[in-house]
């Protein structure tokens, strides 16, 4: 049934992204509704690493990526599993990808994330404190770690980078990585700590708690799978959805690697893609470690959580249709294992879908289409780091007001 009510804006995607998008535009005064499917939190805003990664300049995207490839899609222990049918199929989104791991390209995507990132923490955190969530948060830092020299060596480059970002990192010797984190096994030749690093210990919570916040100041949540998006005669657009129509004069969509799904035509296509992300969780095992730590080499991150040990993180392009992959999620345990030599059993196992730009930007802007639509997606790794920052920039545009960040590097017109 179509509602009579028009609201200024409507946010499709209620995952960490689009809340964060719903609850900064409610601030500015705007009457909004959030419409997802599934509650909000779901998706990989639940299973992400939980990490505030404000340091997280440094994009996959590198130089030697390519030389690199052989091994990493053949190898049968890697971090990163490519479905070469699945590849082959959608070849130039990767011809895209490989075009920016040039010197030259690589500096300009540092750059870009280092401008967002700066301004990460003030987008996230006041949400964070309206909503009475800092008992989610933890702010202890990050311990990342190094099996030899030559892998040590090989990080000075990104943790120079990242320093000059901003990042304060702090190198430590095995035995104080053994003082920090007693439970960690031997073998670890260097440590990186980062310092003031927050983290969260439930993310799904941490998204729920600022929707229902939201939903407090008056916020209307709508559980609905959006089908198009449609021009309303008398101005504005129309969203279809399975629940009825709903009237906006301007829309966000925020629906992360569902964006390119959403049909009507409104929106020029872009050049999405889904890096699929596993976790592994082992309950009763969250007490085993006091932060974060992160294993470089092996591409995931273990995290203490309210309800155990997760392990989260690897990379495997495969698309949004293909089974999980089994071989990912014993990867990861057995590289945990590795780390905690005396951890217990593994209990449930999770399968996410991040969404990639090629240049490893987010995609924030108008469409060039349809201007009445503002795209909100492509964060990759860093959706729960840049969502707050991303909704206080929605919210200068759909004001037609100048963002504290200069929007031009994530625009969606970069792509044409």
């Amino acid at each position: 049934m179509e509602q009579d009510v028009r609201y200024d804006v409507a946010v499709v995607g209620a995952g960490i992204v689009g809340v964060c998008c719903a609850a900064w535009l409610q601030k500015s005064g705007k009457s909004v509704v959030l419409i997802d499917r599934d509650a909000p939190g779901s998706g990989a805003s639940a299973g992400n690493a939980g990490t505030i990664a404000a340091h997280a300049c440094v994009p996959v995207n590198s130089p030697s990526l390519p030389f690199q490839l052989p091994s990493l899609m053949f190898g049968s222990d890697q971090p990163l599993a490519i479905d070469a049918g699945y590849v082959l199929a959608h070849m130039p989104w990767m011809l895209r990808f490989l075009a920016n791991c040039t010197p030259g390209r690589v500096t300009r995507i540092v750059a870009s994330l280092a401008a967002i990132l700066r301004q990460s923490e003030a987008g996230l955190l006041p949400l964070i404190d309206d909503a009475g969530l800092r008992g989610l948060m933890r702010d202890n830092g990050c311990l990342h770690l190094f099996r030899d020299p030559e892998a040590w060596q090989d990080a000075q480059a990104s943790i120079e980078t990242k320093r000059a970002a901003g990042a304060r990192v702090e190198a430590v010797t095995p035995d104080t990585i053994a003082e920090l984190e007693p439970a960690l096994g031997a073998g670890w030749s260097h440590g990186a700590v980062y310092e003031g690093y927050y983290w969260t210990t439930d993310p799904r919570a941490l998204t729920q708690g600022i929707a229902d916040q939201f939903a407090r100041g008056g916020g209307t949540i709508l559980r609905a799978a959006v089908g198009a998006f449609e021009r309303y005669p008398q101005g504005g657009l129309v969203i279809r959805t399975d629940a009825g129509l709903v009237r906006a004069g301007q829309v966000v969509l925020a629906a992360g690697a569902w964006s390119t799904r959403i049909g009507g035509g409104l929106v020029e296509p872009l050049p999405l893609e889904t890096e699929r992300g596993y976790h592994v969780m082992f309950p009763g095992a969250g007490n085993l470690l006091s932060r974060p730590v992160s294993w470089p080499a092996a591409a995931f991150y273990l995290t203490p959580m309210a309800d155990g040990l997760r392990a989260a993180g690897t990379v495997e392009i495969a698309g949004l249709d293909a089974a999980p992959n089994r071989r990912r999620l014993a990867y990861i345990e057995r590289k945990t294992r590795e780390m905690l030599p005396g951890l217990g059993a593994a209990g449930e196992t999770w399968l996410g879908f991040r969404p990639t730009m090629p240049d490893a930007l987010p995609v924030i802007g108008r469409s060039a289409r349809t201007p009445e639509i503002i795209l909100a997606f492509g964060h990759q790794h860093l959706g729960l780091t840049l969502a707050g920052i991303t909704g206080k920039m929605v919210v200068a545009i759909a004001a037609g007001a100048t963002p504290t960040v200069d929007i031009a590097p994530y625009s969606p017109q970069r792509f044409g």
